[in-house]
């Protein structure tokens, strides 16, 4: 659910395709914005604690999704990490593989490849890398722009024809030691403004989504630290919400959507 107010849009209203992976339900959803072909990716990544195990591993014996090295890694961290991590692991790798086809076929492109050849990597700077491991003539230009976050209950995935952030938090009360890092002197100055602008929304809201939206700039170019949070400005103009980089003096548009408990922001 979405303030009625704008700047706040439930902005991927339009389900692409849905389909379930071993028991995870996957929503894909289409936007074509400011000249930008964005596709967003969903799942929830709650499973009953019972019956973790049993579904992770049928997905990990799903022999038409991974490949080999794939599969090595996710029995490797089968035994190193906690079921939600793995979970969490699977689910951003299959709305990618899922993703960029459904992605590839609106932009009427044909690449003749499996969901094996689709692998996520990470650059030098730990920023998710799309890489195909085919023969097909994929061309450098169309392979997407990636994005991803993920909170406790959900996991997001963003394909964009340009450089894209998006970022979701659960609404929470955050202490004051975590505000100090996160706001600016003027932002925190100016919280009483904000207050009266979404009147509407509670103060943990508003944190959360100030938290959000620089979180999803800083993803556009990842080898800007978490510790430049403060720097990233925040205004609003005509009833959009613009942050502002000023490392790179790059200005982005944002979408929200504001639901019971979390908040979830996509910029570019």
């Amino acid at each position: 659910m979405s303030s009625n107010k704008l700047p706040f849009y439930l902005f991927f209203d339009k389900l692409l395709y849905s389909t379930d992976f071993h028991g995870f339900e996957l929503n894909f959803y289409l936007l074509r914005k400011n000249k930008s072909l964005i596709l967003i990716g969903h799942s929830f990544k709650d499973i009953k604690k019972g019956i973790r195990q049993y579904f992770l591993k049928k997905i990990i014996k799903d022999q038409s999704t991974w490949n080999n090295i794939e599969s090595d890694d996710l029995n490797l961290i089968l035994h190193e990490k906690e079921s939600y991590r793995i979970i969490e692991w699977i689910l951003i790798r299959i709305l990618l593989k899922i993703g960029l086809l459904l992605y590839w076929k609106e932009c009427n492109i044909d690449p003749r490849i499996s969901v094996k050849e689709i692998v996520l990597e990470k650059s030098q700077l730990n920023k998710p890398v799309i890489k195909i491991f085919s023969n097909s003539n994929i061309k450098t230009e169309n392979i997407p722009f990636i994005s991803i976050s993920h909170s406790k209950q959900d996991v997001y995935l963003a394909l964009c024809t340009k450089p894209v952030g998006i970022d979701t938090e659960l609404i929470n009360n955050h202490s004051e030691a975590w505000k100090k890092k996160i706001f600016s002197r003027i932002e925190f100055n100016n919280l009483t403004d904000l207050l009266k602008t979404w009147k509407n929304l509670s103060r943990e809201t508003i944190y959360t989504i100030i938290w959000s939206l620089k979180e999803s700039t800083l993803k556009i170019q990842d080898d800007i630290s978490l510790g430049s949070l403060p720097k990233i400005a925040i205004s609003i103009s005509d009833n959009n919400i613009i942050t502002r980089n000023p490392m790179n003096n790059k200005f982005y548009n944002n979408f929200i959507t504001v639901n019971n408990n979390s908040v979830l922001v996509l910029t570019f």
